[in-house]
């Protein structure tokens, strides 16, 4: 275009070539147009939740808080006059986006307006625009393709005003930032918002609601399996079963890829996958079946991270699980890493649920979730050589950190 005609692509062209690439397709494409003349609005009512899962099991709680927290104004137990926003935060696996589906399938009776939904990061863990975001709501909600302003704040006033005369239910699922969320919410204490993300979205507007999710519970994690690998058959394994679940912190994504392993292989017994998964060099391995790899997606949760932050989050996998805050200091000491950068970083990462924080003795030690600990360690099985300045570079952070930084930590 530039070349032949002089003309510089649009940001509706840079956006669909983009989408060529990624092999997706753009959000400004997944609803046709308007016929002309057709009343905007009036006639659509979006529908857009995805299934629910038909063996979602555990998370009573958590799921009874954001559905009572997202009730209408007149029927919530705090009616305050504003939207209601509800965060549904965790660590990666946690099952974040299935129990959001889960609570709102239940909410959408009191929103007949519609249901919108949204994930606002692509597959390769790019986050969406607010603008491409806002012109695919305003899309789903019919609005004519070619009548909708570029700007972000006219399109966020569109949507504020369209929504305010309707009972909207919006989930937004994946959100990176405040800044990329707010232009989404609607203004109309009518309407709710169920947002999924990692981190805490501090200082959004509206009545917020914050539900944590973290590992299930033995009895939780044995009854998903159960779930994905028939109840029956861990039925007469039920002591293996829940030592399988707590080496992967029950967490909902390694539990329900070990149930789908076994029920690939009806000759696969669960203590099999014990006796595996209890070597730490294997217990990556059983997660992955032949045709999908679950755990691609917390690779690419961690290259989200600033550089700092991935350096800090690999060293942290090499140390003894707990790391204390003085061996943590020492250890960013001996890869380069200046200590007066310590507070910011660790408050980075405990606020993306990347890190956990356990009280000991000797005062706060830091652990890295199972699932990103063997992720982000699996390389040192094949290169034991690379340097602490290479854990901030190359793969995002996961080549290991040389063994002096190691030895002399660990001494």
């Amino acid at each position: 275009m530039v070349g032949e005609l002089g003309l510089e692509p649009s940001a509706e062209v840079r956006d669909l070539q983009r989408s060529v690439l990624e092999d997706v397709l753009p959000p400004e494409r997944r609803t046709a147009p308007a016929p002309a003349g057709e009343t905007v609005g009036r006639v659509v009512i979006p529908a857009e939740l995805p299934p629910r899962t038909v063996d979602f099991t555990g998370r009573a709680r958590q799921v009874a808080a954001i559905v009572a927290a997202g009730r209408p104004a007149g029927e919530a137990a705090s009616a305050l006059p504003a939207v209601r926003v509800v965060v549904v935060t965790g660590g990666v696996g946690t099952g974040k986006t299935v129990t959001a589906v889960e609570a709102s399938h239940q909410l959408r009776g009191h929103y007949p307006g519609g249901q919108l939904f949204a994930t606002l990061h692509r597959p390769d863990g790019a986050p969406v625009s607010s603008r491409d975001a806002l012109t695919s709501l305003l899309l789903s909600s019919g609005h004519p393709d070619g009548q909708l302003p570029t700007a972000v704040e006219d399109l966020a006033r569109l949507f504020r005003s369209w929504t305010s005369e309707r009972r909207m239910l919006v989930v937004l699922d994946d959100a990176g930032s405040p800044g990329q969320l707010i232009p989404l919410l609607p203004s109309s204490p009518d309407c709710a918002v169920v947002v999924t993300s990692r981190w805490r979205l501090e200082g959004l507007p509206g009545a917020v609601t914050r539900v944590e999710l973290k590992g299930m519970s033995d009895e939780e994690g044995v009854a998903l399996l159960g779930g994905a690998a028939g109840a029956r058959r861990i039925a007469g394994e039920r002591s293996h079963a829940a030592e399988l679940v707590r080496l992967y912190d029950g967490l909902p994504l390694a539990v329900r890829a070990l149930g789908e392993r076994l029920a690939a292989r009806p000759d696969l017994r669960v203590r099999d996958l014990l006796f595996r998964a209890r070597d730490g060099g294997q217990r990556l391995a059983v997660l992955r079946g032949p045709q999908h790899d679950s755990l691609r997606r917390v690779g690419t949760a961690h290259q989200r991270l600033p550089a700092a932050e991935r350096e800090l989050l690999s060293l942290l996998c090499w140390l003894p699980r707990p790391v204390r805050e003085r061996d943590l200091l020492r250890a960013m000491g001996l890869s380069g890493r200046r200590a007066g950068e310590f507070d910011r970083l660790v408050e980075s990462l405990v606020a993306s649920h990347s890190v956990e924080i356990a009280e000991c003795r000797e005062g706060p030690a830091f652990t890295v979730p199972v699932l990103s600990r063997l992720v982000l360690s699996e390389p040192l099985r094949v290169d034991r050589c690379a340097s602490p300045r290479e854990v901030a570079g190359g793969a995002g952070g996961r080549n290991p950190p040389d063994s002096a930084v190691l030895a002399g930590v660990c001494t």
